[in-house]
């Protein structure tokens, strides 16, 4: 539960072997009980998806080294996600997972694969509404922006984070400040490249 967390992320950074540990111990308590209701089953699952995911963006973020074990967890969330939501799931979580593996792939310079990683979560999270799901297009967005920024298609990464950028102005005022910051930042690297 407190890896699931998402203000607890931070206290794991630099320290994977204790998230790690964390999931494991949760995994275990997951696997024991599960069978005992369909509705620990069910809770049991997306949490044990959102430690998963939560692993994924640990590893992910350390060092390039880490990759390898962050796309472990990436798989292994998208499995849980075929097996608790079906293939081709459309929930937020499997949006999450698309994202996570686009990051990945756009770490080790496959930016095609991770446009398409991007453009996934994207078409799923359209078909969903509120105001996580606006946040989380918007972070998906910049991300889609930085990969285009990489590749040097500064046009494009303008577009993507302008978008970013008026769907912020659309969700609560606390909701995205960091992600608004940061694309920010990015805009104004993008156009220094463009010149402007």
């Amino acid at each position: 539960n407190y890896l699931a967390n998402s203000e607890s992320l931070s206290d794991y950074y630099g320290n994977p072997v204790k998230a790690e540990i964390d999931c494991d111990a949760f995994i275990s308590f997951y696997t024991e009980t599960a069978e005992s209701s369909l509705a620990m089953v069910q809770n049991g699952s997306q949490l044990l998806i959102a430690c998963l995911l939560k692993l994924t963006a640990i590893y992910r973020s350390i060092s390039q080294r880490s990759y390898r074990k962050s796309q472990i967890f990436c798989k292994k969330a998208f499995d849980m996600i075929d097996k608790f939501y079906g293939p081709n799931a459309v929930e937020l979580e499997a949006a999450s997972a698309h994202h996570e593996q686009g990051i990945i792939f756009q770490g080790l310079d496959n930016h095609g694969n991770a446009e398409k990683c991007f453009d996934q979560a994207f078409s799923i999270l359209e078909n969903l509404s509120g105001a996580s799901e606006a946040t989380k297009i918007g972070v998906i967005l910049r991300s889609l922006g930085d990969n285009h920024y990489a590749m040097k298609n500064h046009i494009k990464a303008a577009e993507c984070y302008e978008k970013t950028l008026s769907i912020y102005k659309t969700t609560p005022p606390d909701a995205g400040l960091i992600e608004v910051a940061n694309t920010l930042n990015n805009q104004g690297a993008n156009f220094c490249e463009m010149g402007e």
